[in-house]
């Protein structure tokens, strides 16, 4: 009995195991592979970026666990009744702190070592890095955001105040510095009270003038991440004194400011409370009331939103990269699982079921990192002028999809991934349901879906009133141009070239239906679009991706770029010009059945 007890307490669960980032995340060492002309210089970019993906499962992610297990806290008041709102923070989040510095995670993205594709090949280390990053990568999305948004600053000032150039200028060099003693992360504090996307409608602080370009802001914001950060950027309406009461009557205005002063107190700053998270608590989130905070002025007056709007395609990236990056790590962890756990006497990766849902899994990942790849392909030529008036257009209508899709995809496959580990996944000290929670935030913060898909259509709204559809004729050339080359006379693979007809039919007919479809949006003539404009985001994606992965096909001709293509088209929505959902369905089932919380 007692050799019995003794094997039953021997017996463990087969440990989690993540693979190396970069080499499971094949499809973006073959994208870059296509990019990249000069074999050597992808053979050492593909060493060294090998080596960071094991730093980061062998050391980053140490510390991201304990980042968890030792969230920032508050301390209000000090033994003798003082308020000093101190941020207490982890040292696990220190380190977070020290390494994105010495590896360059920001700073990566402004050197000149690989000239066009600095911003590219910065994004692909990202996504490697977000998994393990303790959440650090959200303040890093700020501070990448804010240093792009002063570079662009610096080379065209809006002011010709010295002290607030040197201000902008040592911010730059500091969000961008290697040197873990000089690195500074920006906030983006911009979430009142009143809401969140809405900032011309919601924001209530003022800027009152100071003389100069100095201003001090009054107000509280409501959702600051990265509390802890040496600067931010902040939105506020520039208001007279004597017409406070109107506040809302003035637009918004962009400003930079230090959270500390010289003296490292706070710069008129009262930290009210932290937040309470479903997820991120690894993340210093803090309700802030501005008792007059000293700040410069960075954007024409009443034009803040135009100047902030510059780092939201950064963060929107960087979001993305979080999803790609945490599918692409729990699907890993799926997969080692599954080659050591049996049920019924097999190992799970011999049980068809299981077979099929991780093939559906390794097939998202592919997507959605093609997906990425092509946008941060982009956003890497347009940072060194190298892209085209079409590059850009392209950049600006796929940013707001890629964000929305991945984030929702992602939050899909968190839940099926701790699903197939079983009762293991579900443990909190498998640090697996962290990645659930925090994934939740993808899909609310920088833009909710439905925030995302306005803001698509924005995107595609041109300015010559003469041809309203310009923007989306870019989008149909792009997209058109991808499925007409494979079945031209060139493609590497004129053997398989017409058992794509049929997958690339039903691409055609999803996106020229979707295309139509937004024309008549644009031009006014579609009543309630708004109800329709989110399921026409989901199926533009759906053949965006088939594109890129038809596109694969005749750069590579690989067996798995075929069946990835086939299988991908074959699980696409279907375009139908039938609304599910219309204003009378709202109207009777939810309208009329609408009980109120209090009568």
């Amino acid at each position: 009995m007692q050799n019995h007890l003794e094997l039953v307490q021997s017996m463990t669960q087969p440990k989690l195991e993540a693979s190396n980032p970069w080499l499971v995340g094949g499809i973006l060492r073959t994208q870059l592979k296509n990019v990249l002309y000069n074999k050597d210089l992808f053979n050492e970019i593909d060493k060294e970026f090998t080596e960071f993906g094991q730093f980061c499962n062998d050391v980053l992610y140490q510390h991201s666990v304990d980042a968890e297990l030792n969230p920032p806290k508050l301390i209000k008041q000090d033994v003798y009744g003082n308020v000093i709102d101190k941020l207490v923070l982890g040292e696990g989040w220190r380190k977070e702190k020290e390494y994105a510095a010495k590896c360059g995670i920001v700073a990566m993205a402004y050197e000149s070592k690989h000239g066009i594709w600095n911003r590219l090949l910065q994004l692909l280390r990202l996504q490697m890095y977000q998994p393990v990053s303790g959440l650090f990568g959200c303040p890093l999305a700020m501070t990448d955001g804010a240093a792009y948004l002063l570079k662009q600053w610096l080379s065209n000032p809006t002011t010709q105040c010295q002290e607030t150039i040197k201000l902008v200028q040592q911010g730059f060099e500091n969000l961008t510095s290697r040197d873990p003693s000089k690195f500074w992360t920006s906030g983006q504090w911009m979430t009142e009270k009143d809401g969140g996307s809405d900032v011309n409608n919601s924001t209530t602080t003022i800027a009152v003038h100071q003389g100069g370009n100095k201003y001090k802001l009054y107000g509280y914001k409501w959702f600051s991440s990265a509390t802890d950060s040496e600067m931010t950027l902040a939105l506020a309406r520039v208001v007279p004194e004597k017409k406070i009461e109107d506040f809302r009557k003035y637009p918004l205005s962009l400003f930079i400011m230090r959270v500390k002063k010289d003296d490292g107190t706070l710069n008129n700053i009262k930290i009210m409370t932290m937040k309470d998270k479903m997820g991120t608590r690894q993340l210093p989130t803090a309700e802030l009331l501005l008792q007059g905070s000293e700040a410069y002025l960075i954007s024409e007056e009443g034009k803040g939103v135009k100047g902030i709007s510059q780092m939201l395609n950064v963060t929107r990236l960087y979001n993305a990269s979080s999803a790609v990056g945490s599918m692409n790590r729990l699907y890993s962890i799926v997969v080692n699982y599954s080659l050591k756990r049996k049920a019924f006497g097999k190992e799970l990766i011999e049980k068809p079921a299981h077979q099929t849902m991780l093939t559906k899994f390794n097939l998202n990942v592919r997507a959605c990192s093609l997906f990425y790849f092509k946008v941060a392909q982009l956003f890497s030529k347009i940072q060194n002028n190298a892209a085209t008036k079409d590059d850009e257009e392209m950049f600006r209508i796929l940013t707001p999809l890629l964000k929305l899709y991945t984030a929702k995809i992602c939050m899909y496959w968190m839940s099926e991934g701790i699903e197939a580990l079983g009762a293991l996944g579900y443990m909190e000290n498998s640090y697996i349901p962290l990645m659930l929670r925090d994934a939740q935030v993808l899909t609310i913060w920088e833009g909710t879906t439905n925030v995302l898909c306005l803001d698509f259509l924005r995107a595609l709204k041109s300015s010559d009133k003469k041809d309203p559809l310009q923007k989306l004729d870019v989008y149909a050339r792009f997209h058109t141009h991808i499925m007409m080359t494979q079945l031209s006379a060139d493609t590497q693979l004129p053997e398989t070239r017409r058992s794509f007809i049929p997958y690339i039919a039903k691409m055609t007919i999803n996106h020229n239906g979707v295309v139509a479809e937004l024309s008549n949006i644009l031009q006014g003539t579609v009543k309630y679009s708004e109800m329709r404009i989110r399921d026409l985001c989901f199926i533009l994606c759906e053949s965006f991706v088939g594109g890129q992965l038809l596109e694969l096909i005749s750069k590579n001709g690989r067996e798995e770029d075929i069946l990835s293509f086939e299988l991908w088209v074959e699980q696409m929505q279907s375009y139908t010009t039938t609304w599910s959902i219309t204003p009378k369905a709202f109207e009777v089932l939810v309208k009329e059945n609408v009980i109120k919380a209090k009568l």
